[in-house]
């Protein structure tokens, strides 16, 4: 372990602080593009966000702020970086979603694949970043599965008190009227789906069903920062801050959640061949 972070070419330690700031600053430019993207995407797909970014005085004030907050040597705050970058990777995400949803037999959908491949890749790049950032705060507990099946519980309730809800909301609507019953899909497909988790006999189906309920509350977690992220912009206080940096533990539970679903799932599915 002595030669860890080891220079090899005049065979000086590095030291671990000093590779971390390097780590840190090398994000600078990556948060310059995420915050320029971020705006672009979001104009794009909010049209009240949209009149908001035309309207700010300055663009670059989160991005300047961030650069500025990780760049001290002491006590620096990683809040402003991730919350550009988590942000950008919600608008994606949507993004995604979107482009998904396109049928590829039309002339639009025949550029579909392409499209996806660059999105990916884009949230490939903004994710690097990240996750030197998550690492040099207090972000990357790993969680224990109980903790995901106590997750997929809450949701469970959450799930079933909304179908009640619509439920009741559309008792009088006669058949045929065009009313789309989310409920629906959520309590014949996702409720059993998490039933057999909690009982430890999910299939790899299910993994896929409760994956994109993870997705679902991720990209909602994202755009919850990100629109915090536009306010902060606008006016740059205190609050806006503080509520981008009580999302983000979210944020990244989340994402953590889905990635270690993915792992179980495609090592159940390694395990067939």
């Amino acid at each position: 372990m002595e030669n860890e972070g080891a220079n090899i070419e005049f065979g000086e330690p590095i030291a671990e602080d000093d590779f971390q700031k390097e780590s840190i600053e090398a994000t600078f430019p990556v948060l310059k593009e995420a915050l320029k993207e971020f705006y672009l995407l979001r104009s794009n797909q909010d049209e009240a966000a949209s009149f908001a970014i035309q309207m700010l005085r300055d663009r670059e004030i989160p991005v300047t702020a961030a650069c500025g907050d990780l760049a001290m040597r002491k006590n620096s705050d990683v809040t402003l970086a991730l919350s550009i970058l988590e942000s950008v990777r919600g608008a994606l995400q949507l993004q995604r979603a979107r482009v998904e949803n396109i049928d590829s037999e039309t002339a639009q959908g025949a550029n579909v694949e392409k499209i996806r491949e660059d999105i990916i890749e884009k949230d490939v790049h903004y994710q690097e970043a990240a996750d030197v950032l998550y690492g040099a705060g207090d972000y990357n507990l790993i969680p224990e599965r109980k903790e995901i099946i106590e997750w997929l519980a809450e949701q469970k309730k959450i799930i079933e008190k909304f179908a009640k809800e619509e439920e009741e909301k559309y008792k009088y609507v006669e058949p045929g009227e065009g009313t789309v019953r989310v409920f629906r899909s959520r309590l014949r497909v996702d409720v059993p789906a998490i039933e057999r988790f909690e009982l430890g006999k999910e299939t790899t189906r299910d993994y896929n069903e409760v994956m994109s309920l993870v997705e679902s509350r991720l990209m909602a977690a994202r755009e919850h920062v990100g629109t915090f992220l536009l306010r902060y912009a606008n006016d740059p206080k205190t609050d806006f801050r503080m509520e981008m940096a009580k999302g983000l533990p979210g944020v990244r539970r989340l994402e953590l959640f889905l990635s270690q679903l993915e792992g179980e799932r495609n090592e159940r599915i390694a395990r067939r061949f």
